[in-house]
């Protein structure tokens, strides 16, 4: 999805350090590894998330405001805004080398998040971000699936927005990826 061209450049998200990769001259470069441990806490948590932190439907609400970053913890930008898109395309080398390796067979699949069916410009802006990385992969020899159109023209009750529930894929949805999924493995293994 393309928010997680954005996350590719964080080193640490919602308050939890991770591994991330750096560009240094035109390669990716492993970093946080080990992963350090999160920063303890100088003050103690503000009074909202010590009361309401333990709440189902105050998490629910708050993912469903899109506030779940300054609820959760801070986000450290380890990369420059913008990069996310050239560290997955060097990554797709990396995906090839394991596919090699390995003999599995690698399907990079875009997918959209269910505002891209909400707003037009949702829509064009996700497609816009995803496009370059599915050319990326089969650029570097990887079957890629870009999964678009086939979520625009599912013609079920409630139009490609009903496959979602809140952010993610619902059961449905879940099924018309599986299907999608399956299909295009199954093509490339004809076509082989």
């Amino acid at each position: 999805i393309s928010h997680d061209l954005a996350r590719m450049e964080a080193s640490r998200l919602w308050g939890v350090n991770r591994p991330y990769f750096d560009m240094v001259d035109g390669k990716a470069v492993l970093r946080n590894v080990p992963v350090p441990e999160a920063p303890r806490a100088d003050r103690p948590m503000p009074w909202p998330q010590r009361i309401l932190g333990y709440s189902y439907f105050i998490d629910f609400m708050i993912r469903r405001v899109n506030r779940a970053a300054p609820w959760y913890g801070e986000t450290v930008i380890a990369n420059p805004r913008g990069t996310g898109d050239k560290i997955a395309c060097l990554l797709m080398a990396r995906l090839r080398a394991l596919q090699e390796s390995t003999g599995a067979r690698v399907l990079v699949v875009a997918q959209y998040d269910t505002d891209t069916w909400t707003s037009q410009r949702g829509a064009d802006e996700r497609r816009q971000a995803l496009r370059p990385i599915v050319e990326c992969a089969r650029t570097n020899g990887l079957q890629a699936l870009d999964s678009f159109d086939a979520i625009a023209a599912w013609s079920g009750p409630g139009g490609p927005a009903s496959l979602y529930k809140v952010y993610h894929m619902n059961d449905a949805g879940n099924r018309f990826f599986a299907t999608l999924i399956a299909k295009a493995l199954a093509d490339s293994r004809v076509a082989r």
